[in-house]
This record gives structure tokens, sequence and C-alpha cells, in this order.
């Protein structure tokens, strides 16, 4: 005997009500012929077209995987590892730990703190500090400039100005010098301040360490803005001085 392609005779009335049942499954592929947007729900991806190596033998995809719908791995202080307890010194000493001045550290290491931490409050409170040490940045370009130590402002209105400047290329890790013109309403605004006191045990990364909640960081992006500056004569900037400010406000 011969049966109609894709259909079943002869079933209990429930299995046709029961959509998780074999006749679901069924009515579900039928319906994959008109409309496209079900196939990937249906029979799912194939991760080798996702970009993934699925025949490594070096290590376990998981581990840094970041899913099939991200743009990148894990971050490294996200990954789970087993972390001996001796090692976890935060749940020692976190209550005997003064707060971090963020105006000691030097640029090389809030640019860290930015680039490593987003979303992060140690993300928030880096840019805070970078914007009190004359540093701007720019929403075009997506990357942080202050004014040149060695370079006037050539030419200055309440829109933009004109003279050279200090880019940090975070993929080259320096600060790269060029001339360009600055529109101020391309640099983002004045980044809030959520205070500095990371020696209080309201989060964790990596193996357990102690650090800032996130909860309190705007959704919002978080950067500066040179219009929010008082604008008047081009002036040149002051000279650097060892803790990496500029002696002299950009504008």
């Amino acid at each position: 005997m011969k049966l109609p392609l894709r259909r079943v005779t002869n079933i209990p009335p429930g299995m046709v009500s029961d959509q998780y049942g074999m006749a679901g499954v069924l009515s579900f592929l039928k319906a994959l012929d008109k409309n496209n947007g079900l196939v990937q729900l249906a029979l799912g991806h194939d991760l080798t077209n996702l970009g993934l190596n699925l025949g490594s033998p070096d290590r376990n995809l998981y581990q840094s995987f970041g899913g099939p719908f991200s743009d990148s791995s894990v971050r490294t202080q996200d990954i789970e590892c087993a972390v001996p307890d001796e090692y976890r010194t935060s749940n020692h000493i976190k209550d005997k730990l003064p707060p971090i001045k963020l105006s000691k550290l030097g640029d090389d290491t809030l640019f860290y703190l930015f680039y490593n931490c987003p979303g992060e409050a140690y993300q928030m409170v880096a840019a805070h500090e970078l914007y009190a040490r004359d540093w701007r940045y720019h929403k075009g370009m997506s990357v942080w400039l202050t004014r040149s130590a060695y370079g006037n402002v050539k030419e200055q209105t309440i829109n933009y100005e004109k003279g050279s400047y200090n880019i940090f290329d975070p993929t080259q890790w320096r600060k790269i010098p060029k001339e360009m013109t600055l529109e101020y309403k391309d640099l983002e605004q004045r980044p809030a301040s959520i205070g500095t006191d990371f020696s209080k045990p309201n989060g964790g990364n990596g193996g357990g360490g102690a650090g800032p909640s996130t909860a309190s960081i705007p959704q919002s992006k978080m950067l500066p803005n040179f219009s929010s500056l008082n604008i008047g004569a081009s002036t040149p900037t002051g000279p650097q001085t060892p803790g990496g400010t500029v002696g002299k406000p950009l504008i």
C-alpha cells in the first residue's frame, strides 16, 4: 500500500493536536516551503558557515566561544576556569585595600581599562579620567584624541577647529600625530562620574577578583565633548607632564 507523499494516516486523535509529536514535526516541515524564515528555527545553523573550526584538536571551542551571534570571543576575564582558593586573594584582602587613585595611573593603563572592560564601571571611570586629562572621544572615527603639545590651533570657530592632534590607535597601541579639522559635534559628551573606590566587593571578574558593579552604568555612550568647554581664542596646549596630563585646557 502506498501512502500519499508527506501525509500521515490512521493516527490517534490526540496526536493531531500534539504539536511536539511526529505529526507536529511533519506539519512544521510542510510550512517550511511557504516560510523560509522557519528553516533556521527548525533545522538550525551550520556552525561551519559561521566561521567556526569544529575540527580543531588543540582546544575546546566552548572555552572562548562567545556564541554564534557574537562578533568576538569571550573576554579573558569571563572564561570559566578552576582557580585554587589560595589564588583568590580578593577574598582575604578586599576590605584592606585602599581605593585606586586613577590620577596616579598612566594613559596606557586607562586605555587598557577602557578597551578591555566594555560595559563595566572600569570603562566608565577610565573614560572620565581620560576626559579630565583633555582626551576626547571622536564618535565618527571611534578613537580618543587630544591636542598635540607641539602644534597650535590654526583656526577655531564655535563649531570646529583646525590643528595638530594625537590620536590613540588601539590596534597599534600608540599615539599617532595628525593634522585635521575637528568638528565639535563629532565628540562625545563628558562621561558621568560614578566614583573610583574599587576596593569594595561589589562585583567580580576572572578568577573571583573584586570589581565594581555595572548596574549604575548608563546604557548610552559614555564619552566627551569639546563644546562643553570654554570656547575662546586659539591657544596652544601646554607641555606634557609626567602623569600624561596636558598643562592647559584643550579649548
